[in-house]
C-alpha cells in the first residue's frame, strides 16, 4: 500500500550507501620505473572515501588499514604516491606526513617527514642521480588563509632518521 507524504519528504529506498556500497574508483596509476610493477590508488566510498595503494596485478594492499593515501595539496589532492625500486612513498591525509614502505607483504611504514599538520606533500618524484632523494611539492598552511599559503619545491632525504614524538 502506498503512503502519501508532502513533496520532498518521502522516504526513498535508494540511499547513498546502497549506490556506492561496493564501488571503487581508480584514481592514479603508478609504475615503478625500476621493477616495471604497476600499482594504482583505489578510492573506496564504503570506507569513508579512503584511498588505498594497490599492486594492480595481485590486488594486494600495500598500506595498512588505518592509512588514507591522499593529500589536500591545492585542495583537490592527487599525486599522493610513487613507487621506486620496490619502495612506496605516500602522503597520508590523516596526519599529512610522507611515509615510506617496502612493497613486500608485511612491511611496516615509517615516516620520512616530521610531524606538522600545516605541511602537505604531493607530486613525488625520485631524484635522477640519487634515488634516496624525493622531490615533492610542499604546501605550507602555517598561516592558513588562501593568500598566505606557500607552495615550495622541496627535496626529502628518505634515509633521514625522523623521530616519532
Amino acid at each position: 500500500m502506498s503512503e502519501r507524504a508532502p513533496y520532498g519528504t518521502w522516504k526513498s529506498p535508494i540511499t547513498a550507501e546502497r549506490i556506492t556500497g561496493s564501488s571503487t574508483s581508480t584514481d592514479d596509476v603508478i609504475v615503478d620505473a625500476i621493477t616495471s610493477v604497476i600499482y594504482h590508488l583505489e578510492g573506496r566510498p564504503a570506507e569513508k572515501g579512503r584511498c588505498v595503494l594497490i599492486e594492480s596485478e595481485t590486488g594486494r594492499e600495500i598500506v595498512g588499514k588505518d592509512v588514507n593515501v591522499r593529500t589536500g595539496v591545492h585542495e583537490y589532492g592527487s599525486a599522493s604516491a610513487i613507487v621506486h625500486d620496490g619502495i612506496a612513498y605516500y602522503s597520508d591525509i590523516i596526519d599529512n606526513r610522507v611515509y615510506k614502505v617496502s612493497v613486500k607483504e608485511g612491511s611496516q611504514a615509517e615516516p620520512i617527514t616530521p610531524e606538522n599538520k600545516a605541511f602537505r606533500y604531493a607530486c613525488f618524484n625520485n631524484h635522477p642521480v640519487d634515488p634516496r632523494l624525493l622531490v615533492s611539492i610542499l604546501e605550507d598552511h602555517s598561516n592558513d588563509t588562501p593568500s598566505t599559503v606557500i607552495n615550495t619545491l622541496v627535496i626529502i632525504d628518505t634515509k633521514a632518521n625522523i623521530r616519532k614524538k
